[in-house]
């Protein structure tokens, strides 16, 4: 692989200590080049944050792909 994404976070819900939504992503070049990117998207569910997680990492990689070509 050329390149690697990781993905973590909190999708809640949660005490009141938990930020509900809270996603900290990586992105992993051959070179070792590290990228990291947070993201607050809210109460927005399990399912809306596992979407826009998903939405956030392909545009990681769609940003990373166009800086390359």
């Amino acid at each position: 692989a050329q390149l690697a994404v990781s993905i973590t976070g909190f999708a809640g819900p949660g005490s009141e200590d938990d930020e509900e939504g809270l996603v900290h992503f990586a992105l992993a070049d051959t070179t070792g080049a590290l990228t990291h990117r947070e993201e607050h998207f809210g109460p927005i569910g399990r399912d809306g944050v596992r979407i826009a997680a998903l939405r956030a990492a392909l545009d990681m990689l769609h940003e990373k792909l166009n800086l390359s070509a």
